[in-house]
């Protein structure tokens, strides 16, 4: 009796185990993301404002900054992607809404670099992170 109740927990764990193994394998099937897939307009949403990104097909971008209250910041500028084990989004020449704490910059600064947005998918959805210890991401709109 004792052994039959021990093997059937054993089993019942196997089971988990594997129908655990089963969904993360299933979640993280297609994690690489096409640039088809990447192509498409994304949304951040800080306290201070929303920030709108637009990458184009063609390699180029549009960025918008609606501060709460207040009127509209643009910047254009190219966009490309880079894969060296991770897959990263580089804004050529950004606009920066924030500091690299999620607060609001007195004015948006135009920088003369780059900004690396390292990009990840999960269940189907694409995100393109800008901080991915202070929760900042840009969100893949339908």
């Amino acid at each position: 009796m004792w052994k039959q109740v021990v093997e059937m927990s054993f089993l019942q764990r196997g089971v988990i185990e594997l129908a655990l193994l089963a969904f993360v394998i299933g979640v993280c099937v297609g994690c690489t993301v096409t640039r088809d897939e990447i192509v498409g307009g994304y949304q951040l949403q800080y306290e201070f404002g929303t920030e709108r990104l637009l990458l184009s097909a063609d390699g180029t971008y549009e960025q918008a900054f609606e501060r709460s209250g207040a009127s509209k910041e643009l910047n254009k500028g190219r966009w490309e992607l880079r894969v060296n084990g991770d897959q990263t989004v580089v804004l050529h020449n950004p606009m920066l809404v924030a500091d690299p704490f999620g607060k609001a910059r007195p004015a948006p600064l135009r920088e003369s670099g780059v900004a690396l947005l390292k990009v990840k998918k999960w269940l189907g959805t694409v995100s393109l992170i800008l901080n991915e210890s202070q929760g900042l991401r840009f969100e893949k709109r339908a």
